[in-house]
């Protein structure tokens, strides 16, 4: 029902040739439809966009199928735990609360009324009436 290690070795091998060709092609369409691609830093820069890509899709897939693998040892039941873990430690804690934080440092320090008043000064000498 799971992937082996030699099977999702072979998954990867077939995802990043598909890949790489439809990104080849892919480039290959820009340099001729598009006058940004004849700027030969603008086409480098496409092509390192594709490469980080490709890098982050192997690190997440890798990283994936490591975690569920470990955690369905334990069976289904492990697999459950470890998400509803994955849900309350990343989701909850570092998204909600880290956002909810950001959120009421940010309303402390942008709110106008929060904010006091400056009384501007200028160079000219006060007169005496």
């Amino acid at each position: 029902m799971y992937l082996s290690s030699d099977q999702f070795g072979e998954f990867l091998a077939f995802f990043f040739i598909a890949k790489s060709f439809l990104i080849f092609n892919a480039i290959l369409n820009l340099r001729l439809q598009s006058r940004a691609a004849d700027n030969p830093p603008a086409i480098t820069s496409v092509i390192g966009i594709y490469v980080l890509y490709l890098i982050f899709v192997w690190y997440g897939l890798t990283k994936s199928f490591k975690w569920s693998s470990s955690q369905l040892v334990h069976g289904y039941s492990g697999l459950l735990q470890a998400l509803l873990d994955y849900i309350y430690t990343d989701l909850i804690i570092n998204i909600v609360i880290v956002a909810a934080v950001t959120w009421a440092l940010t309303k402390k320090f942008t709110d106008p009324s929060n904010i006091s008043k400056i009384e501007h000064y200028t160079d000219e000498p006060a007169t005496v009436t």
